[in-house]
């Protein structure tokens, strides 16, 4: 099993999101960043062979990116022929932010293109891949022609920096008690049934070990302290050699640390419940 990677701050927000192609008027584009997946960006269409629907992003000059991520999708297996899911960098700026200082980028020939296609897995809807780069810019475009909706849906896009653990720190006992589905179970006043699917998450308890060692000491205070500060919220990949990650939030806000001694040597670990940020809630 390879070592958990971990990603806390979103590069997508505010200042950096510049544009999409077309946008809903009820689910903007400001809910690509609003960590709630639940909460999603909706098109209007689902793109064209040469007209895709894209999200235009620019970042800080120097600025890093090394994962990808787009969580709670509505996008179909992608088999119809010119269907597109694709990451590009560019040296230049979106068609607004470029306008002013002159260097729009040409999104036909990008510096650089990332196929994120293969990462799509039926039923799991979220997927992501590493990179390692460095632009201005950068654009995802889809074209999801058999899309079901009618219309491409995106809880949160997630452009950001990829840390990875020791190897003292684990992901167990797996999904314990996941997934949970969230069920609304009422009746009518003559008594007829009204059960309804409203949503899923799932719950893993993550555990640093090895804790006697200061160096795993500091490295768990560290990640406890940069997710404090982003409200207990990050996305996590338990293992690389699988196409899954999830977008987690600490269970207990306020003593969400459970210490575990056991005994000899008083050999110590650390202890996180975790759950998924809601999502798969049917919306208008």
């Amino acid at each position: 099993m390879g070592k958990p990677i971990y990603v806390i701050e979103n590069l997508v927000d505010l200042s950096s999101l510049c544009c999409v192609s077309s946008e809903d008027p009820v689910y903007t584009m400001e809910n690509l960043y609003c960590e709630r997946p639940s909460k999603p960006m909706r098109f209007t269409g689902v793109g064209a062979a040469g007209n895709p629907e894209w999200i235009c992003v620019t970042l800080a000059s120097g600025q890093p990116v090394s994962f990808v991520g787009i969580f709670n999708h509505n996008l179909s297996a992608m088999v119809a022929a010119g269907d597109e899911l694709r990451l590009k960098g560019c040296d230049g700026g979106c068609p607004v932010s470029g306008a002013a200082s002159g260097a729009i980028c040409d999104w036909d020939i990008p510096n650089y293109e990332l196929d994120l296609q293969p990462r799509l897995v039926t039923n799991f809807n979220n997927l992501y891949r590493k990179l390692l780069k460095t632009f201005l810019s950068w654009r995802l475009d889809i074209i999801d022609q058999n899309n079901a909706d009618g219309y491409i849906e995106i809880g949160e896009f997630v452009l950001g920096e990829r840390h990875a653990f020791s190897r003292h720190v684990h992901l167990q006992p797996g999904r314990a008690d996941g997934p949970i589905f969230n069920m609304g179970n009422r009746k009518t006043f003559y008594g007829q049934d009204w059960s309804v699917y409203l949503s899923d998450q799932e719950r893993m308890v993550l555990r640093f070990k090895n804790l006697n060692n200061p160096n795993t000491y500091d490295e768990f205070h560290h990640f406890l302290r940069t997710v404090q500060r982003n409200s207990g919220r990050f996305i996590l990949i338990p293992d690389d050699d699988h196409p899954f990650c999830y977008y987690f939030q600490i269970e207990n806000p306020s003593d969400y640390s459970q210490l575990l001694i056991h005994g000899i040597q008083e050999l110590r670990e650390q202890q996180i419940s975790l759950i998924t940020l809601t999502k798969g809630i049917r919306l208008l």
